[in-house]
């Protein structure tokens, strides 16, 4: 049986073997439809903060673009200036450590909830999963955000059992990956709501459970450094993004109800039981059979056979839960 420390000298070691192995396949990859438009954003984002254009420029609605982030496009536009490395192969390098990182950490929460080898065969049903490798590899949006988002949801599951539970670092490194994600995809701010919402049912739970004369004061203590996290997180939110910083908790709101309507992508035609249809307009069947499709048999096979972690215990069980309703 192997030592703690030679397990952790053994993930890092695999994963750096895995970082080095992303970024060497990524210059293989092509380039997405969209990714001509990226580079210019992001290029309009270095120009930005480089004082030769004015935040003004981007109040414009040119493919919906003012209402994301451009956290990976500048980025990838600064290794570009320092490397000097053609432009796409950068980007997709920028794009796989990304990548990296969704597979470090999706590892990291699987060991922590229910031990070592499920962090070990997380992280490699993940790096397998041709979806996600792929996307990891040239896709500035969905792979990094995942990324974040995992991210967050470790610094969320890690939270100190005692309360009050969030600590002021930890609640930094919880900050800093939710303003990362914000960044990229105002749904970013969805994760506020998620790790909130968690950490403040731990804290009610704990108290109570507890007869110490001070618990509601530990929850209140609690719900006050979440409101920082808030309070924080939003408007650090637009840091590489130039639209939003006009008004930097109104407009990220904005834009989030923006994208979370379906009526904005009528205009996208997709094929779908051999007819072309308007992006908006999907059946509902759609995304079920999408999954079918395109997610691993042995994932389609071990979210339902999940359920049976109930059989390890109260707090496996309540890890399970806490990834099944990030997943939701």
């Amino acid at each position: 049986m192997p030592t703690i420390n030679a397990r952790k000298l053994a993930a890092a070691a695999a994963a750096l073997v895995l970082l080095v192995f992303m970024v060497a396949v990524s210059r293989d990859f092509g380039f997405t439809w969209d990714e001509r438009f990226q580079q210019k954003y992001g290029e309009e984002v270095w120009d930005y903060y480089h004082g030769q254009l004015p935040r003004a420029a981007f109040d414009t609605d040119l493919g919906n673009q003012y209402l994301y982030g451009g956290l990976v496009e500048v980025i990838a536009v600064a290794a570009q200036h320092a490397f000097h490395q053609e432009t796409y192969v950068t980007r997709h390098m920028v794009i796989a450590i990304f990548g990296w990182l969704g597979i470090v950490f999706t590892g990291l929460v699987a060991g922590r909830c229910f031990g070592w080898r499920a962090g070990w065969l997380a992280a490699l049903l993940l790096a397998l999963s041709p979806r996600f490798f792929g996307d990891a590899m040239n896709n500035p949006k969905d792979a990094p955000f995942a990324a974040m988002a995992i991210v967050a949801l470790y610094y969320t599951l890690t939270i100190d059992p005692r309360a009050p539970h969030l600590s002021w670092w930890h609640a930094a490194k919880l900050t800093a990956a939710i303003v990362l994600a914000i960044n990229i995809r105002p749904l970013g701010l969805v994760l506020l709501l998620y790790a909130g919402g968690w950490i403040m049912v731990i804290a009610l739970l704990e108290a109570v459970r507890s007869s110490a004369p001070d618990r509601w004061r530990l929850v209140a203590i609690t719900a006050g450094r979440l409101a920082v996290v808030a309070v924080v997180a939003v408007p650090a939110g637009t840091i590489a993004w130039p639209w939003a910083q006009a008004s930097p908790y109104l407009r990220p709101m904005q834009a989030f109800l923006f994208t979370s309507r379906a009526s904005w992508a009528t205009g996208f035609e997709v094929l779908f039981g051999g007819e072309s249809l308007g992006a908006g307009s999907m059946p509902w069947t759609y995304v079920p059979r999408w999954l079918v499709m395109a997610l691993p048999p042995v994932l389609l096979a071990g979210v339902p056979l999940s359920i049976l972690v109930w059989r390890r215990g109260i707090d496996q069980m309540a890890a399970w839960a806490a990834l099944f309703t990030s997943c939701t």
